[in-house]
């Protein structure tokens, strides 16, 4: 039989649960955060991918399963690349502001009563 998008219900050709039209509502092209980029994967997951602009580059950082862990991991990458430059691309330029975002995400992960996965960067 034929296969029906899993939001709009729009027959479909391909394998996909979701037709293409969906895929691109669905997905927003950018973050709150600088040097995140959200990604839907096939099953409908959206997954957040970390690049920084180095040397007139752009480099592969990782992907992850939350905003806030690509956030911290281009901060990581960052401060590593850029030293004293990179202080003012960062997203979270003390300990504080870190902290306090990782506070809001507890509190919205607890709403939804889930655990979100940890996904590993690429090994550099």
């Amino acid at each position: 039989g034929v296969k029906h998008c899993a939001h709009c219900t729009a027959p479909m050709m391909k394998k996909s649960r979701v037709c293409q039209r969906c895929r691109r509502m669905n997905t927003g092209t950018s973050s709150k955060y600088r040097g995140v980029r959200p990604r839907l994967r096939r099953g409908g997951d959206t997954v957040y991918q970390a690049f920084l602009w180095f040397q007139k580059q752009n480099i592969y950082i990782g992907t992850y399963a939350t905003e806030l862990q690509a956030a911290t991991e281009y901060d990581v990458y960052a401060k590593e690349a850029l030293g004293e430059e990179a202080q003012e691309l960062l997203n979270f330029k003390t300990e504080e502001e870190l902290q306090a975002a990782v506070a809001s995400q507890s509190v919205h992960q607890t709403q939804l009563g889930g655990s979100v996965p940890v996904m590993m960067p690429k090994s550099r």
